[in-house]
Order: C-alpha cells, then sequence, then structure tokens
C-alpha cells in the first residue's frame, strides 16, 4: 500500500498503513519529502514501531524522477518498435 503525505497529519498517514499491514500484511511505502522524514521516523520509533521495519520511506523526488525515466523509455521502446502504442 503507498500513502502519499506531503502535509497534514502524519499520525494519520502512519495508521493507515498500519491498518493495511494489520490486515493484509502489506508491502507498505510512505512517500513524502525530507522535511517530513524526521517527524516520519520519530513516529516509527516509537507509537508504530510495529510496522518500522516493513516501512519503506520514498521521496517524492524520487517518484517524480521515476515518472520522467519511465516515459523516456517507454518512448525508446516505441521508437525501436518494442512496444506497440
Amino acid at each position: 500500500m503507498f500513502e502519499v503525505q506531503i502535509g497534514g497529519n502524519v499520525s494519520e498517514a502512519l495508521g493507515r498503513l498500519k491498518h493495511a499491514y494489520d490486515l493484509w500484511n502489506s508491502l507498505i511505502f510512505l512517500v513524502s519529502t525530507p522535511s517530513q522524514f524526521e517527524k516520519i521516523n520519530v513516529l516509527l520509533a516509537g507509537t508504530f514501531h510495529e510496522i518500522a521495519e516493513e516501512t519503506s520511506l520514498v521521496n517524492v523526488s524520487d517518484i517524480e524522477e521515476f515518472y520522467k525515466f519511465k516515459g523516456r523509455f517507454e518512448w525508446l521502446e516505441r521508437r525501436f518498435g518494442l512496444r506497440v502504442k
């Protein structure tokens, strides 16, 4: 499960992730900004310690970079005939 936390209540986001993990043993990802990572790490070390090891923190800029890379890669696949439109 992915949760995007750019602003707002970090505890609520972690609560939703914990709930998904408890119900479905989901892989959990929290997409956020570096300015939020410190608060997230404090909560993962305390209140949400049960999911600390299972939670992957992802920088929102990495998602943006991946999106751009994927677009360029698909363009090359179409250009070389490896992907049909």
